[in-house]
């Protein structure tokens, strides 16, 4: 490969493992939440962390776009404040990583998290969801 080449490998690391990292946090709070408690809103919350998932790609892009950008009201505010530009840098590609990212993270927290609290010994539930659904994905 050549040097530039490295460089594109090491970028997209780089970011994938900066949104990773960012979105754990919220999104074990978030899984936890849906999975243990009833409450009012909770189908709202549900909608809202899946619409990334529905959504046209280009459409999430656009609404990011519009959002982060120097006349959007995140990018606008962030532009007068800290004189931080986020839109075609390596900080939207993190944030597009993340938005993109963050339901899927939810909803297989959730699963693993709802089958803990449907039984009695919870980190015996986690191993077999988890080893199940990875074993799912092997070549046979």
């Amino acid at each position: 490969m050549t040097y530039e080449e490295w460089q594109i490998l090491g970028l997209t690391l780089r970011t994938a493992a900066l949104s990773t990292l960012l979105i754990v946090p919220p999104g074990l709070a978030i899984a936890w939440l849906l999975a243990r408690h009833r409450w009012r809103g909770k189908s709202l919350v549900e909608t809202l962390v899946a619409l990334p998932l529905v959504m046209p790609p280009v459409a999430t892009g656009l609404i990011l776009l519009k959002l982060l950008g120097r006349r959007g009201p995140v990018g606008g505010w962030l532009h007068r404040t800290f004189d931080m530009d986020i839109v075609f840098t390596w900080r939207a590609v993190v944030l597009a990583m993340m938005v993109m990212s963050f339901p899927l993270l939810v909803r297989a927290l959730s699963s693993i998290e709802t089958s803990s609290v449907k039984c009695a010994s919870g980190s015996t539930t986690s191993r077999r969801v988890t080893l199940t659904r990875a074993s799912a994905g092997r070549p046979r």
